[in-house]
């Protein structure tokens, strides 16, 4: 038996059902999402938690709320279905048609997008609590700023991974060397 490596497989460029339903539910939930995070203070909720008041649905209610509608949780949120929809945007090639494709994540695209935009969030969180006044309690003009960019991060990321992996590169150098390296 001749077990000899294959060539690799060429994937369609066309959103599949299962893509398309993804698109869809993850449009939405952006949506929702955003609209709590603007919407509903978390403040109550929040305190309710510190004192534990009310029995266990109660809490896991207020936990719920608190995970979709306190800042720092919902913009994480955000950014990981923002990446998801940068990975179908660049699975469905939005440029135009006689553009060359892009360099794009050919191993497993949604775990990556997954993944990648958790990394951008965790750089997002970290630069605001470092930089920020009170990055827990922004008005909601700076939450509109804050989940706006790191959206439009964590689709950009995905949409064009290599993109993510020149930011490795440069943020590796400048750990390794103290200094950015330009590519």
């Amino acid at each position: 038996m001749d077990l000899k490596p294959s060539a690799p497989v060429a994937r369609s460029r066309h959103l599949r059902a299962s893509d398309l339903a993804l698109l869809w539910l993850s449009l939405l939930l952006w949506t929702v999402t955003f609209l709590v995070g603007t919407l509903v203070d978390s403040a109550p909720y929040r305190d309710a938690l510190q004192t534990l008041s009310g029995g266990w649905q109660t809490i896991l209610g207020n936990l719920s709320v608190v995970f979709v509608a306190y800042t720092l949780s919902n913009v994480g949120i955000l950014c990981v279905l923002a990446g998801t929809l940068g990975a179908l945007g660049a699975k469905a090639r939005l440029g135009a048609d006689r553009e060359p494709p892009e360099d794009r994540d050919t191993s497993a695209p949604r775990s990556s997008a997954v993944l990648r935009s958790f990394l951008v969030y965790l750089f997002l969180i970290a630069g605001l609590l470092i930089l920020g006044d009170d990055p827990a309690a922004p008005t909601q003009k700076q939450y509109v700023r804050i989940a706006g960019f790191i959206s439009l991060l964590g689709f950009s990321i995905n949409y064009r991974p290599s993109l993510f992996g020149r930011f490795l590169s440069r943020f590796g150098a400048m750990l390794d060397d103290g200094k950015v390296v330009k590519s």
